[in-house]
């Protein structure tokens, strides 16, 4: 987006002056929406302030995030406002204060300048898909991209890489493909890309709801050194970083303490009122009985009996380590598996064996007796259902209308029952309105919010019934109510007779099984699966 000049006369001039990010009464509409995503947005971001923005998934935290790194475009959508980098008079307001319930928030005192572009602070860009962030493909060469583009030295440009690789524990993957790397292992290269390019201020699209905890810790710490490079007492460096809810674990971390915080409800940007934790006293919502789950289960739902057994797998990825050593397991039907681990433990080749991706193991996978090599695609894919990590992978179409008649029309290609009594068309309509996603049939899936990306998805993988499924860390990202949906569906699941094996480092998870014993809790690490 190109940066909007902000007009100002000049009253008197300034004796101290810094540079400040300012968002001014900001109201931005997408294409073809008609409710803003953002309205009448305001706030001051001073050199040196830590800013942590909490808000549901679709209150248009990514949006102010694109709109302050400058990656929005014309096309995307209308905005009116003033988002722009100023020169203020050192000392001024520059918070948001509420006056009261209901009461319209104070602009801080307006600059007399507005900088040119080139003066701007170098500004650094994470977001929540690491993935899409790549341009290269190996490790090394994306830490090296962004400052070979900046003009930096060779030589120090070496150094950077040398720096951020250590500052991430990832000094043994300096050679690798980011491809091959575990969705934590790959926000941790995408944060030390943008650190390489040693930005002034650093925008954080909740970049670390995939990383486990330790690789939490390191980020949390890797953010507070960035801030404070030389160990000074006073921060020089900005960070802006959105979450969809907060953990009691998260306000521990030293960069958290000093943190402004905000929320962004209904497209407004205020103070926020509590951080209040995710406890167990949410969880009762989450349990489902059999029988409320036979009671809406319809033809289509049937579910075949399950029984997995993995005797001694093992797989290795080409001049690399063993990813699964000797692992050995059994699942039935209605069980409900957690599988833990830090980045890079082995859980999503574990995954990659069991949906037939990777048949270049060693040792048996049996599904009811059947070899899992000797099964051919199309009967395995009628008896797995697999959400992959990133939403997005799941759509082959344009339009959330479409892949909802994909879907129908694999089920009917495969000769699974549907309701004759309804055309594809009022199928299709049925679907999306047990989803919630009627008003977005239209929409690009790319373009929905991330919980209903997530709920379009679990729909492709699990619309067939199958009798046993694997999620790929399904709630990341997620805020609390979404997150507790996407629990109870599972469990509904379950009911039904499905297997349910969820890959997470989501503490939400966690404390779902310490109230409900039926949840078994599975730990990779290395390769090897402890029960």
């Amino acid at each position: 987006m190109e940066r909007r000049q902000m007009e100002y006369s000049l009253q008197q001039p300034l004796h101290r002056a810094e540079k400040v990010m300012r968002v001014e009464r900001v109201t931005f509409t997408y294409v073809g929406e008609r409710t803003p995503v953002l309205q009448e947005c305001s706030i001051t971001i001073k050199p040196g302030s830590v800013h942590l923005v909490v808000g549901r998934n679709g209150s248009g935290k990514t949006t102010l995030c694109k709109l302050l790194a400058g990656l929005m475009h014309e096309h995307d959508g209308s905005l009116s406002g003033h988002v722009g980098w100023l020169e203020c008079e050192e000392g001024a307001d520059s918070s948001i204060h509420g006056t009261g319930e209901g009461e319209e928030w104070k602009a801080s005192k307006r600059s007399s300048l507005c900088l040119p572009p080139e003066l701007s602070p170098i500004i650094g860009y994470i977001g929540g898909d690491a993935a899409q962030q790549f341009v290269i493909g190996v490790v090394e060469d994306e830490l090296a991209f962004g400052p070979e583009n900046m003009g930096v030295d060779a030589e120090e440009i070496e150094r950077r890489i040398d720096v951020q690789l250590t500052a991430v524990s990832m000094e043994l993957y300096r050679q690798a493909k980011v491809e091959r790397l575990s969705g934590g292992q790959q926000q941790r290269i995408a944060a030390a890309s943008v650190w390489t390019m040693a930005p002034d201020v650093l925008i954080i699209d909740d970049a670390w709801s995939h990383l486990d905890a330790e690789g939490r810790g390191q980020f949390a710490a890797s953010l507070y050194k960035w801030m404070y490079p030389n160990g000074e007492r006073s921060a020089t460096r900005t960070l802006w970083m959105t979450v969809p809810r907060i953990d009691t674990e998260d306000l521990q971390y030293p960069i958290w303490q000093q943190a402004a915080c905000w929320e962004l409800e209904d497209g407004k940007l205020q103070p926020y009122k509590s951080v209040a934790p995710v406890n167990r006293a949410h969880m009762a919502t989450v349990s489902i009985s059999e029988e409320e789950a036979a009671s809406s289960r319809t033809k289509e739902e049937q579910t075949m009996p399950v029984h997995v057994v993995l005797d001694s797998v093992s797989a290795r990825y080409s001049h690399g380590p063993e990813a699964l050593r000797s692992v050995t397991a059994e699942v039935r039907g209605g069980q409900g598996i957690l599988l833990n681990g830090v980045n890079g433990a082995g859980k999503s080749t574990l995954f990659r064996v069991l949906t037939g991706a990777l048949r270049g193991y060693r040792g048996s996978v049996l599904f009811n007796n059947c070899e899992l090599r000797m099964m051919k695609a199309e009967q395995l894919a009628r008896y797995v259902g697999y959400a992959p990590q990133q939403a997005y992978a799941s759509f082959i179409t344009d339009q959330v209308w479409k892949e909802c008649m994909v879907v129908r029309d694999s089920l009917y290609n495969s000769g699974i029952i549907l309701d004759q009594t309804l055309s594809a068309e009022e199928w299709c309509r049925n679907q999306l309105l047990k989803l919630d996603m009627l008003h977005d049939a239209a929409r690009h899936p790319h373009d929905c919010s991330l919980s209903a990306q997530r709920k379009l998805s679990l729909f492709i993988a699990t619309a067939h019934a199958p009798a046993f499924i694997l999620l790929d860390e399904p709630t990341a990202g997620l805020d609390l109510q979404a997150a507790l949906d996407v629990m109870s569906w599972c469990d509904q699941a379950r009911a039904r007779g499905a297997a349910v094996v969820v890959a997470t480092h989501d503490k939400i998870w966690t404390e779902a099984a310490q109230e409900y014993s039926d949840w078994l809790n599975w730990k990779m690490h290395e390769g090897i699966l402890r029960m």
